[in-house]
């Protein structure tokens, strides 16, 4: 299956709001979580999201586009193996983990696998979460700057 954009038909493209500033890969299998995320994000900002359902498909999508932010629904039965696969796969791109619960072991464990931030699903609105978003890439694009000059 290929990667689906949101709400276009067409596979060539992406959700956009106005003024594009945020380039974001959302790995989300249930439908449902995808568009509260995304219709709660409509009203805060500018952004493009791709939709993928798997992270063999967001790899894939990796390859053919550059993205500012991953956003990884991470509920209790996928493996930390996901973060760091996409960690290693695309290192200049920040990851932000969506969780279904509220595990303090499991949030240091997914950071130490390369995710820059863990939000629990259900306890942010679009405009935090949007603000989130363009911390966490600020935050990991830090290193980057600071070893360039």
């Amino acid at each position: 299956m290929s990667p689906r954009p949101f709400p276009n038909q067409n596979a060539d493209e992406m959700l956009t709001t106005d003024k594009a500033l945020l380039k974001v890969l959302f790995i989300e299998e249930d439908e449902t979580d995808f568009l509260d995320t995304i219709i709660s994000l409509a009203q805060e900002a500018s952004y493009e999201v791709q939709h993928v359902l798997s992270t063999q498909e967001a790899l894939l999508s990796l390859d053919r586009e550059n993205y500012d932010i991953i956003l990884l629904d991470l509920p209790h039965s996928h493996s930390l193996q996901t973060i760091e696969n996409l960690h290693r796969h695309s290192p200049n791109v920040a990851i932000l983990i969506l969780a279904d619960f509220d595990d303090e072991e499991h949030v240091f464990a997914a950071v130490g696998e390369g995710a820059q931030g863990y939000l629990v699903k259900g306890h942010f609105d679009g405009a935090s979460l949007f603000e989130y978003m363009r911390c966490v890439i600020e935050q990991h694009n830090l290193p980057m700057a600071r070893s360039r000059s």
